[in-house]
């Protein structure tokens, strides 16, 4: 039950990261589009666990297809 209860504080506090950097200046800044939410959400899924560099390889290859 702990381990439910770690994992959605995680998401939660992902998703409070994700509401400041791309939701709360989404008219100030053109640039957060849905690529910038979606590169966001990769990050966040591929660096979970994995070694540093397998993570970022996937992340680089998921980007680029």
């Amino acid at each position: 039950m702990e381990k439910n209860n770690k994992f959605m504080k995680n998401i939660e506090m992902l998703g409070e990261k994700y509401k400041k950097e791309h939701l709360d200046c989404w008219n100030k800044k053109p640039e957060n589009n849905w690529w910038e939410a979606l590169k966001f959400f990769f990050y966040h899924s591929f660096m979970s666990g994995s070694r540093h560099q397998l993570s970022l390889e996937y992340y680089s290859f998921a980007i680029k297809t």
